[in-house]
This record gives structure tokens, sequence and C-alpha cells, in this order.
């Protein structure tokens, strides 16, 4: 199979500038195109690198739906398709309650689109608002299938350079001059920015670090690094990040050397944020701007409502509640418009805002009765799995800490990086062959290490 490829890959990229120099460089994508179709079926890597980093250099436009994105969302379904096709030779009781978790799910954004077509929204609106839904529905099959067909560490690679990527991406927008004008530095973003792909690194980052091991300090290094990163937009909602290290240390496998653990993480976190501080002072073009956005939590907490923020996020919440209460069983459809004034009393008008509200606003009663279902169905995929992988698991709870405290600021089903964190975890969770973590072994008991390497025998026979 590899000769075989290679020969069709060069042969791809041949036709590509032959077709470049003879009738421009439009025509190239076209046996490109093939070549990527072509690896994205045979290849599971292929698939798996091409659904998260397509998502990251696709996703990162603005909000119009584009040819690239279009593009994408094609190869996601080659990959879905492929996935599929792998998953009918591994059927079995996990695998059929995750394909009715991705078919729950499609069914009710297409229920949507029948309810906006009702309330006189275009189509290209409906496609424009469903593309994050479309991609998170498709999770459950595509996790599935990465964990039959990828090995462990190359899913643990892709998932932490990815999320790593995203959360450099969303401190140079944030800090940036097209945000908040913190920095000067030359670049602007660098792929799709994710607050919550970042967060499910930072957890899976911090979980590692606090188990011990020879490679510790530098998960403890990597989780400091993008809480200071993320810190230093003066975003307030960084500090929801925290939430997830005090999950962890709430953990009973810490109990006997909690104090120290807390220590050491508090110690990380703090040096590597001062020090991020300190760096994004001297380069700021206003130096009292990211202080003045944490300096405020006094008044915020004193007087709620004289925060532009908060004002801006209730006008938000209003719409929504007025979308809701007009079609409260079906909502309004996705690709539906919210309307608000901002603190400044200008008007907006836009289909993604910062509430999760917005939700119950599009699905109605019947997108919760659907997200119940598909949580039923994905409880009773990983019911064996979390037996399985108890650490995995543990960083699975700790992250969805933090998707629970951003339902007060914002919809997770709307931020792409929310599904492309899902899917990374729920593979990693579903592996055949269990993360390799060397904390976990070196710090275990003689039974815990020979049942963990039974483990891995057993999955390394099941693959034969």
């Amino acid at each position: 199979m590899g000769p075989i490829l290679a020969f069709v890959g060069l042969a791809a990229v041949g036709v590509a500038l032959a077709l470049a120099v003879v009738l421009g460089p439009q025509f190239a994508l076209i046996p490109l195109g093939v070549l990527a179709s072509l690896l994205i079926a045979a290849i599971p890597r292929a698939r798996f690198a091409v659904v998260i980093f397509g998502a990251l250099l696709t996703l990162q436009s603005s909000q119009a739906l584009d040819l690239l994105k279009m593009a994408y969302l094609g190869a996601m379904f080659l990959a879905l398709g492929a996935a599929l096709l792998s998953l009918h030779e591994h059927a079995n009781a996990e695998v059929s309650a995750f394909l009715q978790a991705s078919f729950l799910s499609f069914l009710l954004v297409f229920i949507s689109l029948f309810v906006a077509l009702a309330n006189g929204t275009p189509v290209l609106s409906w496609l424009r608002d469903a593309a994050p839904y479309l991609l998170l529905a498709a999770i459950p099959v595509l996790a599935a299938d990465a964990s039959q067909t990828v090995p462990t560490r190359t899913l643990v690679s892709v998932f932490v350079t990815a999320g790593t990527l995203s959360a450099a991406s969303f401190g140079l927008v944030w800090a940036g001059a097209s945000k908040r004008h913190l920095t000067d530095l030359p670049l602007d973003h660098l792929v799709y920015p994710s607050f919550l792909f970042a967060g499910a690194v930072f957890a899976f980052a911090i979980w590692k670090g606090l188990s011990g091991g020879k490679a510790s300090l530098r998960w403890l290094l990597l989780a400091s690094l993008i809480f200071a990163v993320v810190l230093t937009t003066g975003t307030r909602t960084a500090l929801l990040l925290l939430v997830i290290p005090l999950v962890f240390l709430a953990n009973k496998r810490f109990a006997a050397d909690r104090p120290r653990r807390f220590v050491v993480l508090v110690g990380a976190v703090a040096v590597v944020a001062i020090a991020a501080f300190w760096i994004a002072q001297v380069t700021s073009e206003n130096n009292a701007a990211l202080l003045g956005r944490f300096g405020s939590f006094g008044q915020l907490a004193s007087d709620p409502t004289s925060d532009q923020s908060v004002q801006d996020r209730l006008g938000q919440i209003g719409s929504a509640m007025n979308a809701f209460v007009s079609a409260p069983i079906f909502g309004v459809g996705l690709g539906h418009e919210f309307s608000w004034a901002d603190p400044q009393g200008v008007p907006r008008t836009v289909f993604t805002i910062d509430t999760s509200i917005s939700f119950f606003a599009k699905f109605g009663l019947l997108g919760l009765a659907f997200l119940i279902l598909v949580a039923e169905r994905l409880r009773t995929a990983t019911r064996v799995p979390r037996a399985r992988q108890p650490e995995v698991w543990c960083v699975i709870s700790g992250y969805f800490s933090l998707i629970v405290c951003y339902l007060f600021f914002g919809s997770p089903f709307e931020e792409k990086g929310f599904s492309l964190a899902l899917l990374c975890l729920m593979a990693l969770l579903i592996a055949k062959v269990p993360v390799d973590t060397r904390s976990a072994t070196a710090t275990s008991s003689p039974e815990r290490r020979r049942l963990l390497i039974s483990r891995q025998a057993e999955a390394g026979s099941g693959r034969d």
C-alpha cells in the first residue's frame, strides 16, 4: 500500500503543477483534492489528522461560508463515510451506541432545517449556522473509528499539538491589534483560536503533571504556558481554567500527598503567569489595559450591570429568551439572526451569540430531549472504557467541569474547538491500547502495573 500511495501522490502533484502552469493555479486543486480524498479514505491517521488540522486551518476565517469551509465540510463527510465503513468491521454494542448518538445528533440538525425554512431562513444561512453542529454530530463516529485504527501515541500527539496551536492563536487574536491591542506582535493569528480546545489540553497536561513521573515537570510547564497565554489576553473567562486543577486535587488518587501537589501546581502556574504578565506589559501598547481587565473584578462584584461585557451579554440573553418564548417546542431553527443593542446603543444582528440559551432558542425543548438521548447513548457506549481507563475519564471529568462553568458565558456547541477536543478525548478514552502514562505505571502498586500490562496485551491481541 505504501509504494502505491507514494506513486499516486507524486502523480497527483505532477498533474497539479501541469494544470497550474497551463490552465491556472485554481485548477491545481482538482488533483490535490483527489489525492486528499484517497488519503482520507485509505489511511485512518490521515482522516483523523485532516479532521483536526483541517478545522484549525479552514475555520479561522470570517463567519462567511466560503469555498474553503465547504471543502472542509466535504472532507469531514468523506472521513465520516470512511469511518462508518471501518467500524462495520468492529461492530459491537459500544460501536452501535456511538452510531446511535451520531444519528440522533444529525437528525436534530436536519429537523432544524425544516424549522428554519418554515421561519423564512435561507438555506445558506441555515448551513452556515449548522456547520459546527454537523461537526459535533460526527464526533462519536469519528472518535470510535480513531480509537480502533489510530495508535494511542498518535492520538496524544495530534491532540496536544493541535490544542497548543489553538491556544497560541487564541492568545494572538485577543492580545493583538484585532481585539485588545495589548501586544505589538506581527501576527494576529496562527490557526483557529479556541479557548475550549486550549482548556482540554490544559486539563490533560495538568493531570499528567500531577500524576508524577519523569515528564511531570514538562507537562506542568505546558499547562502553565497555556494558562499564561490565555490569561494575558485580558479575557476574564481564562480564570475558569483554575476549576480543572481543583477538581483533580479533589480526586482520591491524590489524597496521600495532596498538599505537596497543590503547592507544586500553584507555584508552576504562578511563576509562568507572572512572567507572561511582565512580558505582555513590556510589549503592550496600553500597559494598563491588561491589569485593568482583572482589576475590575471589585466593581464587577459590587455592581455587575455597570460592566459593558455584562451589559452586552444581558442584551444577547434577552434576545435569545425572546426567540425561545416565540417557539418553545421546536425553536426558531438554525440560521436565525438575533438582534439587540450593545452598550453604546448600536444595533447588532448575528446568528452566533455569547449565551448558552441560544441552543434552546434554536432547537427548543425538542433539542433538550435529543441532548438527553445523545448523552444517554454516550454514557452507555463509554461504560466499560470509563472503568478501564479511569485516568482519561478523570481528565474528561475535569474538562466537563470547565464546560459547565463556560455555560454562563457561551454555548460550547457552537465553539468548534469543543468538538475537536471532544473528538480527541473520546478517542483516547475508548482506545484499544490504554493511554501510556509513564507516571501511572511508575507511581502505582505492582498489582496495578501488572493490570495495565495485561490490558495492553489484551488490546494488542485484539488488534491481531
